[in-house]
């Protein structure tokens, strides 16, 4: 259930194109957002807190005319770049994008940043072969703090622009140690170490659509997608899922959870159930409130009724027309009224009484 569509706007363009009537649907959001960019450790910012009072999850305490932050961190001596950190040479690394870097230069005006080819192509500079470094510690390596992203250098050039524009010390590869990291929510990856997210100024969206990422990332919407069909299959299931909601406190618990018990994830979340009952009932839909082609149906007269005012008779929701999905063409039939020998227990079946 837990999909980011925004962040694959193509992908989902092209199954609602090429699927059709049978891409699957968004029900909306799970009641959280999820956030990609630079994490530190919480004992990293506490320490840096107590001893001189900055707050390094905000990039203003980062500038190096004003501020050491490396000194609370690993140096980039620590960590072994030939088995951890992949070459800025490689064709798998963002380093050797000729336009990303190409860009960087454009917005940043960064040139000793990169390295430009005879044939004019341009590739990110790293002096070790492993660390590219922003220009305010690449005068001195042991001045930068190391930041941890993956792949090919997830989110690198927007980190590249943001070091360079806000003068921030920072070396970027890729490892696993105490450093500046690359991360998103909701994860348990790094939970334990109780992340802060680095602060930049607000998202803007026009300078992003520029190519200017110095300012914070946007938040992405966490959706819920079902089959095109559930409405029609089963629409207390899809309603159920309309009204799942989740804080992204709750879901980090049960990541926590079953980080540090090891237990099975089904455990996991049924442990979770059970402590937080005030939460999914709102979940679960009202049997009387029925959906297209359904009736509230009076189990004791025996009866379709308009309105719930006899509580001593059971109500609920029945067919009152016939809802058949051609298998074929994958469109829905419908048949009104309701015709004496036939029946259908719920959206989507037929069966015959005999």
């Amino acid at each position: 259930m837990e999909t980011w569509t925004k962040s694959y706007p193509l992908v989902w363009e092209q199954l609602q194109t090429e699927r059709g009537s049978m891409a699957a649907r968004n029900l909306g959001n799970m009641g959280y957002e999820g956030v990609t960019g630079g994490f530190i450790p919480k004992p990293v910012q506490q320490e840096a807190y107590v001893k001189e009072g900055i707050a390094l999850q905000y990039f203003r305490f980062w500038n190096a005319s004003w501020y050491a932050p490396s000194q609370y961190f690993d140096p980039i001596s620590m960590i072994n770049a030939t088995d951890m950190l992949k070459p800025c040479s490689s064709t798998a690394s963002i380093f050797t994008e000729d336009g990303t870097m190409k860009s960087y230069v454009e917005l940043s005006g960064d040139v000793d940043g990169v390295v430009i080819a005879d044939d004019g192509t341009y590739s990110g500079k790293c002096a070790d072969g492993y660390w590219w470094m922003s220009p305010s510690c690449r005068h001195n390596a042991s001045l930068c703090v190391p930041f941890v992203t993956g792949g090919v250098g997830w989110d690198a050039k927007q980190y590249m622009q943001k070091s360079a524009k806000w003068n921030m010390p920072v070396a970027l590869g890729v490892a696993a140690s105490k450093s500046y990291f690359y991360w998103w929510i909701p994860d348990p990856t790094f939970l334990e170490l109780q992340p802060l997210q680095v602060i930049y100024p607000p998202h803007d969206r026009i300078a992003y659509s520029q190519g200017d990422q110095s300012s914070a990332a946007s938040a992405i919407s966490i959706d819920k997608l079902v089959s095109r069909d559930l409405s029609i299959l089963a629409p207390n299931v899809e309603s159920f899922v309309k009204n799942v909601m989740v804080s992204i406190e709750q879901m980090n618990d049960m990541l926590l959870d079953q980080k540090n018990t090891s237990d099975t994830w089904r455990n996991t979340t049924c442990r979770w159930l059970r402590s937080h009952a005030d939460v999914w009932r709102s979940w679960i839909p009202d049997e009387s409130q029925c959906f297209p082609g359904f009736g509230l149906y009076d189990t004791v007269l025996e009866t379709f009724t308009d309105h719930r005012v006899n509580v001593s008779n059971k109500i609920s929701c029945q067919v009152r027309f016939f809802r058949r999905l051609d298998s074929v063409t994958r469109r829905v039939r419908s048949f009104s009224p309701l015709k004496f020998g036939f029946l259908s227990s719920r959206g989507g079946s037929w069966q015959r009484r005999l």
